[in-house]
């Protein structure tokens, strides 16, 4: 395990405010029971009984006036609506689908406000749908709806159980269970990676143009003490929360650029389509 930072985790990091409090920069709950991540935690006792949830607070205009509760709830359902008609792109044959969430909601909310009466608080309807927005930025960990697929939507699977749980001891200690079960000498910190060289399948076009042995290996290369790294497997996780896509990323020897033909989901939720990771070192 390669970690660029001085500690493991990236951007799960819990602060002990003593007296059994922690306070989290990144990562709150897991969310559902059936997944990996609740198994260990709760193999290790560090689930808490008690329970959380979000978006339940008083919804306040900039000079303090409320919302009212009723057209909270009216907002918030229409928009459920509208995300859930959302996931049936996934499975729909027909190319006739949104650009992105952004593009979706956009177009879905304005046609919402049409059908309202006119004595209907539009104002506050449209304050709402922003706080929306900015809300699913921050649930589906992108910087922008306007990038986050419309067609992949309806891809996303809940785990079931629980949706917000917390941990005891904070998520870190998720972190730690899991740092126990890997040797310590294969975890190096403070060991940030400049350049990936995947020896891979590559293609252009849809063709391929590069078929490398079986046994070749993946290459960390630029490592601090200027080794090496070489493994038949790579996980990558970029939490920098950075945004890549091209069409040519790679520039080969001979001054051609290779297509990308698949598309990489980093846990981030940004996307990166390309077939080689290449001197990415931002």
């Amino acid at each position: 395990m390669v970690q660029a930072q001085s500690r493991p985790g990236g951007r799960i990091k819990s602060v002990d405010m003593g007296d059994g409090i922690f306070l989290e920069e990144g990562a709150q709950w897991i969310h559902g029971q059936r997944n990996p991540v609740y198994r260990m935690a709760d193999r290790h006792q560090l689930t808490s009984h008690i329970r959380s949830d979000e978006a339940q607070g008083r919804y306040l205009k900039d000079d303090g006036t409320e919302i009212p509760l009723t057209l909270v709830h009216q907002v918030a359902g229409a928009i459920g609506d509208m995300l859930e008609e959302c996931e049936q792109f996934y499975e729909s044959e027909d190319k006739a689908y949104p650009i992105s969430i952004g593009h979706y909601l956009d177009e879905m909310f304005d046609n919402y406000i049409k059908t309202q009466p006119t004595n209907q608080d539009i104002d506050s309807m449209r304050l709402l749908f922003d706080w929306h927005r900015r809300f699913q930025i921050i649930d589906n960990s992108c910087s922008s709806l306007y990038n986050l697929s419309a067609k992949a939507w309806g891809q996303y699977q809940f785990c079931g159980g629980d949706d917000y749980i917390n941990l005891t001891q904070g998520f870190s200690s998720v972190v730690n269970a899991m740092i126990q079960q890997i040797p310590q000498e294969s975890i190096k910190l403070s060991c940030p990676v400049k350049q990936i060289v995947w020896e891979g399948l590559y293609t252009c076009n849809g063709q391929v143009v590069y078929k490398p042995n079986e046994n070749d290996s993946h290459k960390l290369t630029n490592m601090p003490n200027k080794s090496d790294l070489k493994s038949d497997k790579l996980i990558l996780n970029m939490a920098d929360g950075s945004d890549i896509s091209s069409d040519k990323l790679i520039n080969m020897a001979d001054g051609s650029d290779i297509s990308s033909d698949k598309l990489i989901h980093m846990v981030d939720g940004s996307d990166i389509s390309s077939n080689k990771l290449i001197n990415m070192a931002d």
